[in-house]
């Protein structure tokens, strides 16, 4: 996907009609055999602060995933609050059965234990070592309004070495916060801050903004 992080300062549209939210990504169709396999991941934020944002995240989650190629791309799909779980690892779904596993794995839980983002970071640093990650880009997309009950020295400890794994793979070509509460962006760590615009995209919850990142 070329240039993703621009096309979603500029073609990711929330728009609100009554209940109607509209996610729209240019270049994400781009297609042809020439075209490198992409590996995205996408974390999913249920925590208690997130869930107004839910039935969104379930609506960008279809379409990044239901646009993929069988044939050449790879996905993973897990959900975070204080704890990590992957519920979704292959593109070959069919729509009906991707709709059903979205609607099921993110219903609202009624364990409250706080938001540990540095756990969701951990997983998705472990991810760079899969043989899904094997040959292609990545795009990472944390759908999340950033919120963090854990900020511990051990949770910031790991957070910042995730991030700094992450942000030095040069197969890392997305990272895109969306969802991110104006309050909570100073959660954001260090070594994405220094990524260029071009990789780091950082969407508010209810407008763009992108002044993070190095021109």
């Amino acid at each position: 996907m070329k240039q993703l992080s621009r096309g979603l300062t500029s073609a990711v549209t929330k728009v609100v009609i009554g209940s109607v939210v509209l996610f729209s990504c240019s270049g994400c169709a781009k297609t042809g055999s020439s075209r490198q396999g992409v590996f995205r991941i996408i974390a999913i934020d249920t925590s208690g602060s997130a869930r107004p944002d839910l039935p969104t995240y379930r609506r960008i989650t279809y379409k990044l995933v239901h646009e993929l190629d069988p044939g050449r791309d790879a996905v993973r799909v897990f959900r975070f609050d204080h704890d990590c779980a992957e519920i979704l690892s292959s593109v070959e779904q069919r729509r009906e059965e991707l709709l059903n596993t979205l609607d099921m794995q993110l219903r609202p839980t009624a364990k409250r234990d706080g938001t540990r983002i540095a756990k969701c970071f951990e997983r998705i640093a472990s991810l760079l070592d899969s043989p899904d990650a094997r040959g292609r880009r990545v795009e990472i997309y944390a759908l999340t309004d950033n919120g963090n009950d854990d900020r511990s020295k051990q949770m910031n400890d790991l957070y910042d070495k995730s991030a700094k794994r992450i942000a030095s793979d040069s197969r890392v070509t997305e990272i895109c916060y969306w969802g991110v509460k104006l309050y909570f962006r100073e959660e954001i760590p260090p070594a994405f801050k220094k990524l260029p615009r071009s990789v780091l995209s950082v969407q508010g919850d209810t407008e763009a903004f992108t002044t993070l990142g190095s021109a």
